[in-house]
């Protein structure tokens, strides 16, 4: 139950259920530098007014086939030049974002399901570069993806329901192919601005 701080490489495997459930106000996880991976994982911060269940500072984190949720903050926040990766996982957002991304970070994600989260499932500001592929994104209560600042987003082949794409961005490139927005309650499924 306690929070963990990770500052050097390393690659976690999990034998069968493992959950880490961090209780106190800190991120769960917190990453400040080095090569970091979790497969088969169940993370999640259950105390509202903390800092979600993963805080990546600095380095890479890698998330396969895990499940990751918050009741507070975003689940997953990402900063500086971090690099994130998920693919096949489950996040939700119970307090906030799924994924908040600033300044020159990356996000990848693949074959993940976004849902369940009390504003953004993707959030991208600053100057964040984002892929989001073979994603469904659903019961997300304000916006599926949205991109500010200077930041640039390739949504490929992806599942909307319930939620949007907003683009406020400078940035060069925004991409939206093959991808399906159903039940956007009367909003438009594409906002873009600026």
């Amino acid at each position: 139950e306690d929070p963990l701080t990770i500052s050097k490489s390393v690659k976690l495997v999990a034998q069968g259920k493992v959950v880490i459930c961090a209780t106190g106000g800190e991120a769960t996880v917190s990453i400040l530098k080095g090569e970091v991976s979790f497969t088969g994982f169940s993370i999640k911060q259950k105390k509202s007014r903390a800092r979600g269940a993963f805080l990546v500072n600095g380095g890479s984190l890698t998330l396969n086939n895990c499940k990751v949720s918050s009741v507070a903050s975003s689940t997953i926040t990402v900063k500086n030049d971090s690099v994130v990766d998920i693919k096949d996982s489950v996040i939700k957002a119970r307090g906030g974002n799924a994924v908040t991304a600033t300044q020159q970070s990356q996000i990848n994600c693949e074959k993940t399901c976004f849902c369940k989260c009390k504003l953004t499932a993707l959030s991208l500001r600053s100057s964040t570069l984002g892929t989001v592929k073979q994603c469904v994104l659903f019961e997300n209560s304000q916006t599926g993806i949205s991109v500010t600042d200077q930041s640039q987003v390739s949504i490929d082949s992806c599942l909307l329901i319930n939620c949007s794409i907003e683009i406020a961005s400078t940035g060069e490139t925004n991409i939206v192919k093959g991808t399906t927005i159903d039940k956007t309650f009367g909003s438009v499924g594409i906002s873009i601005n600026l």
